[in-house]
């Protein structure tokens, strides 16, 4: 259906272009011409989360990975949550382990190519291309997870981190057997890969040991 008005189409009756710029179909959605695929979530149709993938780092032993054992489903996890309103995506990211496996942690420092800017007043304009960053501690990945309902998404923050204090035992009285994981425990990251459930796990932990070898270990 087409929408118009008879004084206004007399007015704009003198210009050709002018009378097309008005005879349009009502509710005709254009593509952005950079990004056709781009599209708007309204904040009832998204859910923010985060997790840290951690690690047991040693000089002398091998790198271990935390993981979470959840019962009902019979399956390992990476560590992950949504977000607190008002809390910032790395702090998500690192109560959710404590919360699920008992672990502290605390973000790790690693070189990361990296699309974020530098905090630099200095820089007038900084191209939007990966560089190489020291001692980073932003995400090193991000799952985008489409929900039951249509346009419904989920996306998930990961981070590297590493453990407060593996040697000691989990912590009892967080949220653990309230959210239904009963188990978590250290592996070597070959062992992990095997222990994990899903095979999208299983990427996040290949990439993120890359980053945390990399790491020179505590003496």
């Amino acid at each position: 259906m087409y929408q118009y008005h008879t004084w206004l189409l007399a007015a704009l009756a003198g210009t050709t272009a002018g009378f097309m710029w008005f005879y349009r179909p009502c509710n005709t959605k254009q593509a952005h011409p950079r990004y056709p695929k781009q599209t708007n979530h309204s904040s009832d149709q998204f859910v923010l989360a985060a997790g840290a993938i951690a690690f047991h780092i040693s000089k002398d032993k091998p790198l271990k990975v935390c993981l979470v054992y959840y019962k009902r489903r019979n399956e390992w996890l990476l560590a992950k949550g949504r977000k607190d309103e008002g809390e910032d995506l790395a702090k998500t990211a690192v109560c959710e382990v404590l919360e699920e496996t008992g672990y502290a942690c605390m973000l790790l420092p690693i070189a990361l190519p990296t699309r974020a800017t530098l905090p630099s007043a200095s820089v007038a304009h900084q191209e939007d291309v990966p560089r190489l960053s020291q001692e980073c501690t932003e995400p090193f990945a991000i799952t985008i997870r489409p929900l039951q309902k249509p346009k419904n998404v989920k996306l998930i923050f990961w981070y590297v981190a590493s453990l407060d204090d593996p040697e000691g035992a989990p912590r009892v009285g967080t949220h653990m057997i309230a959210e239904g994981f009963e188990e978590s425990a250290l592996f070597e990251v070959n062992e992990a890969l095997e222990k994990l459930s899903f095979e999208d796990d299983k990427d996040l932990l290949r990439l993120a040991a890359k980053y945390a070898e990399r790491v020179n270990p505590p003496t």
